[in-house]
């Protein structure tokens, strides 16, 4: 149980990187778009390789947003 002045592990008092400091957090985000975008283009659920593609993507983007908040970052999506 969180006291009242622990903030939840996933609430980091955070400021938005840079796009330079968030170059490849904004790699994979562009790449989980592209992806998503041919998988749901093409409408075909057996043809898995755009959907598998996104989710490893998805995967290394919280990876890389997980280490850039460890030091004080979050990714600036928008």
């Amino acid at each position: 149980m969180l006291s009242d002045g622990d903030p939840a592990p996933w609430l980091r008092p955070v400021v938005l990187a840079t796009p330079e400091q968030a170059t490849d957090a904004l790699g994979f985000y562009r790449g989980i778009l592209a992806a998503l975008a041919t998988a749901y283009h093409r409408g075909d659920v057996e043809d898995a390789g755009a959907i598998l593609d996104a989710r490893q993507k998805m995967m290394a983007l919280n990876d890389e947003a997980e280490r850039l908040a460890t030091n004080g970052l979050g990714v600036p999506f928008f």
